[in-house]
């Protein structure tokens, strides 16, 4: 029977199994990587700021364990108690961010201390290791909670992030093939979740594989140690595509290489000589510079070959300024020390390299400017793109491009000067590089002198367009004879002449056509005078006005505005509108009234009734004193007041 009630009891169990089963959770979904990288670019990675991004996410960390839907806390001092999070205790998406942060602020503090020590020690790059460590263990459990708890693209999503972190903390320990399969991991999931879903996940993944595949071709690099040149070529990328982490790396790989470059690198040939390059810190500056204007002509600086980007131009322009920066520190070093042979030496040697680097940079920024300004020439032979065109304006540009030019090329050869060598063949390449230079010259400005032209003719400018036919056809020759008939400058000389006179033509025809229509309006405006009366409206100047304000205007027909043939007598003609026009008129100033002081008013009493008192006569003085005038005299007399 206890075998048959077990057996029943069995039974029965596996019955309320089967009709009751257990309810299943609803799988969460949570974006993980568009939760972390906005909250990198909101808080302090857009400028390299890790400390405040670290900062973030331990705050963030403490709002998530505060929820109420979460409440993972810890407990303070005695109650502490250490909780993990496991399949089990995970209800909600929420539970899911507390590993994503703690990855996030790990990781955030490794890019910190990497970034505050750039010799990166022993000590600090342990740390640095020990923090990715940890950011790798933090999104290793955030990847295996979702393969429980989540749907699968968050599964996926968690997967490509453990590998992304697992990849970089093998980057940190060197270890290509390990950190090669765990990238490849994370690049081929991130393109397959860049291809399904909103535009903006599709975006977000799109930027995370380019993010990813500069580090792989840094990992097949180290495994290949003879792809020298695709390390070249990463190292000039932009450090955002590869990550801090591997932007760091390849700056120290270059400039390890470019140090052993410049070991070897003693001196530099500059006018036939070679100049001796003694400073450590110069002779790395000029490697980086050389190496960059190398590679630049190489892929795209010479002719024919694609163009290159105007930052590339900037980076090797950059080069030279830093050798030349370099160089006047060093100039400024020795001012202050004595005037021997040995220092006036050195001093002559850091002046040929100051002449180096400036005659190379001035050489790049030429073949810049030349290509830019084809470039402006075919967009204004094109009409400009699309849009309202600016014929005016896109004369001017040329011209200041052409402006540059000539700038530049006049301070090559004042850079090249006169060679004093002793040496002839110095002296004979000296002088065919500053003939070139001044063959440039001459043609820049034929060219520069015709975009002149063509700014006065958009103008409508005809008559200063005309002056200078003639001038610009004599640079084009002057030009001509400093150049070989087998040089390619000289073609672009003989388009040039051919330009000149298509322009010459247009603008003769157009200075005609003025001047006809010209003659034409004064042909009109005789015309519509005439002694017997009566002007054409249309053709003269008084038309429509009245007399009264033509009044020095000649007009012999009278300025009629009738509808009458001339000579009638029922003409009528405008003498002054009415009602007549307002006008303004100056108000009557305020004057101080000195005259009123001055005058004397009529007596008025006697009209307005007002008695006047009866004037008493006055004795003289002199009759009342008796014999006071004989005394007055003789006082008067002896100087006695009275």
């Amino acid at each position: 029977m206890a075998e048959t009630e077990d057996g029943s009891a069995e039974c029965v169990v596996g019955m309320e199994v089967a009709k009751e089963p257990a309810p299943s959770l609803a799988k969460l979904s949570l974006k993980v990587h568009e939760i972390a990288k906005d909250a990198q670019n909101r808080n302090g990675l857009r400028h390299g700021d890790y400390h405040q991004y670290r900062q973030y996410c331990t705050r963030r960390l403490k709002r998530v364990r505060s929820l109420p839907q979460v409440r993972f806390m810890f407990g303070k001092g005695k109650g502490f108690v250490q909780k993990e999070l496991t399949p089990e205790s995970v209800t909600s998406a929420s539970h899911l961010e507390i590993p994503l942060m703690m990855a996030e602020r790990a990781w955030a503090f490794a890019m910190q201390r990497k970034q505050e020590t750039a010799d990166a020690p022993y000590r600090v790059r342990r740390h640095v290791v020990t923090r990715l460590a940890k950011a790798a263990k933090w999104s290793g459990d955030l990847e295996a909670l979702c393969l429980e708890t989540a749907d699968e693209r968050t599964c996926l999503e968690a997967t490509a992030y453990c590998a992304w972190m697992s990849g970089n903390l093998l980057l940190e320990k060197e270890a290509w093939r390990e950190a090669l399969d765990r990238f490849s991991t994370a690049d081929r999931i991130c393109q397959e979740l860049g291809k399904v879903g909103a535009i903006e996940d599709q975006d977000l993944f799109s930027r995370r594989v380019e993010e990813i595949e500069p580090i792989l071709r840094y990992c097949r690099y180290n495994l290949d140690a003879t792809a020298s040149e695709e390390l070249l070529e990463m190292s000039r990328e932009d450090s955002s595509a590869g990550g801090d982490l591997l932007a760091a790396k390849l700056e120290s790989v270059v400039a390890e290489a470019r140090k052993k470059q410049a070991s070897a690198l003693d001196s530099v040939e500059w006018r036939g000589k070679k100049v001796a390059v003694r400073s450590e810190t110069l002779r790395v500056a000029l490697v980086k510079a050389d190496e960059l204007a190398r590679r630049l002509e190489a892929g795209g600086g010479s002719p024919g070959c694609e163009d290159p980007k105007p930052g590339q131009y900037l980076k090797v322009f950059g080069a030279y300024d830093d050798a030349l920066g370099t160089i006047s520190q060093e100039t400024s070093r020795l001012q202050g020390k004595g005037g021997g042979a040995k220092m006036e030496a050195h001093r002559s040697e850091l002046e040929g390299l100051r002449a180096y680097a400036q005659h190379h940079k001035l050489r790049l920024m030429l073949q810049r400017n030349e290509r830019l300004v084809q470039e402006l020439q075919e967009k204004r032979k094109a009409g400009g793109g699309g849009g309202e065109r600016d014929p005016v304006g896109e004369v001017a540009d040329i011209v200041h491009v052409y402006d540059a030019l000539l700038q530049s090329v006049r301070s090559m050869v004042t850079n090249l000067g006169g060679g004093d060598d002793e040496n002839d063949d110095i002296a004979e390449l000296e002088d065919e590089v500053i003939e070139s230079a001044r063959a440039d010259e001459a043609r820049f400005r034929a060219f520069r002198c015709f975009f002149v032209i063509e700014a006065f003719s958009a103008q409508q400018k005809w008559a200063e367009a005309s002056a200078l036919f003639g001038h610009t056809r004599t640079l084009c020759q002057e030009a001509a004879e400093m150049l070989d008939d087998d040089d390619p400058r000289a073609e672009s000389l003989t388009e040039l002449d051919e330009m000149v006179q298509g322009a010459w033509h247009r603008t003769a025809a157009h200075a005609l056509l003025l001047k006809s229509k010209q003659e034409a309006a004064l042909s009109a405006g005789v015309d519509g005078i005439s002694i017997g009366g009566g002007v054409n409206a249309g053709a003269c100047p008084w038309a429509g006005r009245p007399l009264q304000e033509r009044l020095k205007e000649f007009d012999p027909a009278g300025g009629g505005s009738g509808t009458a043939e001339r000579g009638s007598k029922k003409r009528t003609y405008r003498i002054a509108d009415f009602p007549p026009s307002l006008q303004l008129v100056p108000c009557k100033p305020r004057l101080l009234d000195l005259a009123f002081d001055e005058l004397e008013f009529p007596d008025i009493d006697e009209r307005a009734g007002i008695e006047k008192e009866p004037e008493v006569e006055e004795e003289p003085k002199g009759a009342a004193a008796g014999g006071g005038g004989i005394s007055g005299w003789v006082g008067w007399a002896l100087g006695r007041s009275k």
